[in-house]
């Protein structure tokens, strides 16, 4: 795994200057250390993701990100700024990309804000699809609702307040999102889900729950964006997803923003 993370975050770094031939290494890194089944598997979808990774990057780095997704996603309204707790532009811009080529009928959020607004812009192009962003802070809930409605999206996304309880989940123990939050999610219907809450400082490994508490909420091969990915307890929560075997071994780590993760749910999942 290392080899393989060593490999594609060099690629991922080259792929930032525009060198196309960078993949060359870093696939044949990912090679080397999976085998032909895995191998054949990670190639299917590493493509997309290093034209998704290179394009994001183009637009960060240039400072154009604002004119970038008003030119693809033609918003009614300004958008609102991506900043404080928001996803980084270059994270962004990748999750607006991978909605659009993926074209997802259900996303979920784990969190909310400006990521959920641009996700419900990308399937209001689409003409299809639905976001449902679970939020534990009711003012950033009612902020997120707010700029939704201002938009004209409210048919294309759902902001749901959810508490945080404590709870257990495979020995973790801490707080986290409402049962009852959860259950509201129909079954085997979520396509993406997006993990980005709650704050770190609410339990540790915060995120961990994400993918147990929801695994019976999404399809298999369904794809999981987590932010913050490059921090010790995503590592750590993403590590021991794919030790149960929820999500697939050949996860890719993405030079973007604060880090960020792309996996996929496992078929053989238990």
């Amino acid at each position: 795994m290392i080899a393989l993370l060593t490999g594609l975050g060099v690629t991922g770094i080259a792929l930032a200057f525009g060198a196309d031939f960078a993949l060359v290494p870093g696939v044949i890194a990912g090679l080397a250390v999976f085998g032909a089944e895995r191998s054949n598997r990670l190639v299917s979808w590493w493509p997309s993701l290093a034209n998704n990774a290179r394009e994001s990057r183009y637009f960060a780095a240039s400072g154009a990100s604002a004119a970038w997704f008003d030119r693809v996603l033609e918003p009614n309204l300004p958008l609102p700024r991506l900043s404080g707790w928001a996803l980084e532009p270059d994270s962004a811009g990748y999750l607006v990309r991978l909605v659009q080529r993926q074209e997802p009928q259900t996303v979920v959020e784990i969190g909310s804000g400006v990521s959920t607004l641009l996700v419900a812009y990308a399937l209001e192009q689409l003409g299809a699809g639905r976001v449902i962003a679970l939020e534990p802070e009711a003012k950033y809930a009612d902020q997120t609702r707010g700029w939704l409605e201002a938009h004209g999206l409210t048919h294309r996304a759902q902001v749901i307040t959810a508490s945080l309880e404590e709870q257990t989940f495979e020995g973790w123990q801490g707080r986290w999102l409402s049962t009852d939050a959860i259950d509201s999610i129909q079954a085997e219907s979520v396509e993406l889900l997006i993990v980005d809450g709650p704050p770190s400082e609410t339990s540790k490994e915060a995120r961990f729950p994400a993918v147990p508490a929801l695994l019976s909420k999404l399809k298999d091969g369904a794809t999981v964006l987590v932010d913050d990915a490059h921090r010790a307890d995503e590592r750590r929560s993403i590590a021991r997803w794919v030790e149960s075997g929820q999500i697939e071994p050949d996860y890719i780590q993405l030079p973007l923003g604060t880090g960020l993760c792309v996996a996929k749910i496992a078929h053989s999942r238990e």
